[in-house]
């Protein structure tokens, strides 16, 4: 991650949320690249507390971990369902 990819992505997401009429708040580690200073709308950002990372680390895991099995049951759902109904998936 660079600081010009994450500034891009920040004003893409900021441009969608104002199309969704949404806000969001994003919370950020102290990586270097995630310090930008562009004005958004509908995208608050919020770093997290320095020396924190030991305490988030096994959050992290945590929750990769639930969206990767959360991920492969919808997929293998998804796969059946096609087989079953011989739908081509897109």
């Amino acid at each position: 991650m660079t600081a010009d990819i994450f500034s891009e992505f920040l004003r893409n997401l900021d441009s969608r949320m104002q199309n969704q009429s949404r806000k969001v708040a994003i919370i950020l580690d102290r990586c270097r690249a995630h310090y930008t200073n562009i004005n958004l709308t509908n995208v608050e950002l919020f770093n997290l507390p320095p020396n924190t990372t030991s305490k988030t680390q096994p959050l992290d895991a945590r929750i990769i971990n639930s969206m990767k099995c959360n991920y492969k049951k919808r997929l293998i759902h998804k796969l059946l369902l096609s087989y079953e109904t011989k739908i081509e998936l897109n």
